[in-house]
This record gives C-alpha cells, structure tokens and sequence, in this order.
C-alpha cells in the first residue's frame, strides 16, 4: 500500500484521516484540472480567431478564402469583436448587408484613411445609437458614413440585435471574454465549421464580403421574400437616427440614402408602398438638415437599372436589393470619398 496516497501520509495512519487528506487534495487537484482547460481553450482560440478579432491572418484564412460561417451567421458578434480588438479605422461605413456586400473600403480614396466596413445583416435602426457610442469610444474614426436604407425603418420581424451594453468598457471587455472562452469559437475551429460557410463567398479583413453572382432562381426567391417581408414605414423610428447623430455630433459624418433597383421599385408598387417609400425620403432629408448633416439621394438610379430577377444577377446587381462593387464605386464617388 506503500505510495498509494499523496506525499506524507503513512499506510498505518486510520482510514479516516487518509479519506480526509485525499479530499483535502482533491480541490486543488481540480482547480488546477479546471484552469489548464482554460486555458489551453482560451490559447486554442485566441490561435485560430475565428471572429477574426485579435489577428489579421488567422491560420484558416489562406485555406477558406475568407469563408467562416461564424462570421456570416455572427456578424453582431464578430463585427463589434473586430472593431473593438483589432481596428484602429480612420473611416467607418455603415449600413446593412447592401454596405458589407457592395462598398469596399479599399475603393476608398487615400485621404479618407484606414476604413473599416462596419455593414452588419438587417442592421435596423433602433441598432445605430449602441453602434455610433461604440465608434464614439475609439478617437480614430474621424469620419462615419451612414447608408440608409427604407427597411431599417419599418417593423421588419428581425429578432437579434446589437448587444447594447457595447457602450461601456465593461460590456466590451464582457463580450470580448466570452467570444474568447466561447465552446463555440473553440469547438467550431476544432472541427471544421469555419470552412462550412452559410453561402458562397468570404469576407476581407476590413469587413467586406466577397459575394458570388447568383442564380435566377435564387434571386427569383430573394424576389418572392421580399415581397413577403416588406412593411410600411415607421416614423417613430426615426428618433434612432437621430440619437445616433447626436452622438457622433464631434465627428464628421455623411448620410446616404442606398440606392434601390427597378425591381425592387416594383414591389413597393405592387404593394402598395410606393407612399411609404417617398415619406421615408422626405424623413430622412429633415432629419439631416435639422441635424446639419449631409444627407446624399442616391436612391433612384436609372443608369443601374438593369436588374431581373428571372434572368439572376446583372452587371450591376447580385439581388433586388444588393448591388456590386462597380456602383459601390459609383456611391462613393458621389459622397466625395472615391479613390481616384
């Protein structure tokens, strides 16, 4: 029985105090047990970073082209992770997934600084106070443009939205904490989920995201949805915008209304909400002149018109509502902020 029990205990001592000197062990044993699964978890992930949070090149990033599932379905998460850790943009565009998909910030001019593309799926309104005190906690970013599109302004049924304790530090260094220690962000690198993306494509470390051309039949679907989803125009949602603005009073910041396609044109039409759609407009031009913010209606677009969504993506256009690079260029040059 000689070196059965820890250190120090005789094998003629009673078995109860050789029971108690093992639980008396057992604690420590445990502790220590607990915190090198911590923290071989927390250095698994801060080593593959599959928010894409503290590295630029992470490991999977050569072999997924950009692709990760996480960043997709996680954007609320992965975007305000990547801004607060890792950024340090000069510029800051945001919008919804029209912004992340089809404005650059590479095509930015060079004046304009490091940009970071900060569009996040269905941004809604009521989202862009928590994002505009999270860019008014960082000094770097000394200019913001908004694209603006109708649906952030009416009752769309989207259920998620920007954790709004991201305006103190606390809750920054909260949501930076458990995207480290996350079974998630450990798991899914472990076993692959990175490279089973949501759809085709891949994202770039400024926040942008490669889309491939689609299908008629997937643009015919994207078609149908939103002639399902499309809601009428909210005006009490508007204050959003306007606490927002307040907000980043101290910073330069420019307005856009997103420009809209013929087809998608035709649904509000077809819906009814062609009246909605121009309360909206007159909306947001108030807002901007009593906020004395420039305000830019780059919404009707004819030169782009050449959408269908029977025939699948076009020259200008991936979707109704997403248009490609080419026009981002064209938006940016309207805003003053092309590259040459």
């Amino acid at each position: 029985m000689v070196g059965t029990f820890p250190q120090g205990l005789r094998d003629d001592e009673p078995a109860g105090d050789q029971s108690r000197a093992v639980w008396a062990v057992f604690p420590l044993l445990f502790a220590g047990l607990t915190a090198l699964i911590l923290f071989s978890a927390t250095g698994w992930s801060l080593l593959i970073d599959p928010y894409w949070a503290f590295r630029a090149d992470p490991p999977w990033l050569k072999a997924t082209q950009g692709a990760n599932r996480l960043l997709d379905t996680e954007d609320r998460r992965a975007k305000p992770l990547q801004f607060v850790t890792r950024t340090t943009p000069d510029t800051v565009l945001v919008g919804s997934s029209v912004v992340y998909r089809g404005i650059d910030p590479d095509d930015l001019s060079p004046e304009s600084g490091r940009a970071f593309n900060f569009g996040l799926s269905a941004l809604m309104s009521y989202e862009l106070p928590t994002l505009a005190r999270l860019i008014a906690a960082k000094p770097s970013p000394r200019t913001v443009v908004i694209g603006l599109d109708y649906f952030a302004f009416t009752n769309f049924p989207v259920h998620v939205r920007v954790a709004p304790n991201l305006d103190t530090w606390t809750g920054r260094m909260a949501l930076v904490t458990s995207s480290v220690l996350s079974w998630t962000s450990v798991s899914s690198a472990r076993s692959g989920y990175l490279a089973q993306t949501y759809e085709p494509g891949g994202w770039k470390p400024n926040g942008f995201r490669h889309t491939p051309d689609r299908s008629a039949s997937a643009t015919l679907e994207e078609n149908r949805i939103q002639a399902v989803n499309l809601r009428g125009f909210d005006p009490t949602l508007v204050l959003h915008l306007t606490g927002a603005l307040t907000t980043l009073r101290d910073r330069r910041v420019i307005l856009y209304l997103t420009p809209l396609s013929k087809a998608q044109r035709r649904i509000f039409a077809q819906k009814g909400r062609s009246e909605d759609w121009e309360r909206w407009r007159e909306a947001m031009t108030a807002t901007a002149r009593t906020m004395d913010v420039p305000l830019h209606d780059l919404s009707h677009t004819p030169q782009f018109d050449d959408f269908d969504p029977a025939q699948g993506s076009s020259r200008y256009w991936y979707d109704n509502l997403h248009f490609k690079p080419i026009v981002g260029r064209w938006v940016l040059q309207r805003i003053g902020l092309a590259r040459p």
